[in-house]
């Protein structure tokens, strides 16, 4: 599976008190100053100049990418959103300090941003998103 060469770099949590305090470690003052592609690079860097068993953390980047059709149902502003991520047990939680008050996983994520909470079709290449624009209401 080429996502799992991909991603095997990303530092794996074993609880969720580790991720969670790795979480409200983050920077969460850049909201207004800030877009979600430079707050998603910042606690990136931050995180990795911290350690988990003795290696520097690593995250992943997590994208949401709204299709024409939602942004025009919805009068939606952005065309995508990211944010970090980390692996916790194995599974990839993401990290946004702006729009969620702890760690989430990915359906609680991209329900934040899915009015319908339809679940989020997953893109491999840019393409993918760019050849499905008048898709269904999702991302």
């Amino acid at each position: 599976n080429p996502n799992e060469l991909l991603n095997s770099y990303i530092t794996n949590l074993k609880t969720s008190d580790e991720t969670r305090k790795f979480f409200y470690s983050m920077d969460k003052n850049l909201r207004g100053r800030s877009q979600c592609y430079n707050r998603a690079h910042v606690w990136s860097w931050e995180l990795n100049k911290k350690f988990y068993n003795n290696k520097e953390i690593q995250t992943g980047k997590m994208w949401i990418f709204f299709t024409t059709k939602y942004i025009k149902e919805y009068n939606y502003k952005w065309w995508f959103h990211v944010a970090p991520y980390i692996n916790e047990k194995g599974s990839p939680i993401v990290l946004d300090r702006t729009f969620m008050r702890e760690p989430a996983d990915l359906k609680t994520w991209t329900d934040k941003f899915i009015k319908s909470q339809a679940p989020c079709i997953e893109v491999n290449r840019y393409s993918d998103y760019r050849d499905h624009q008048k898709n269904e209401d999702n991302a």
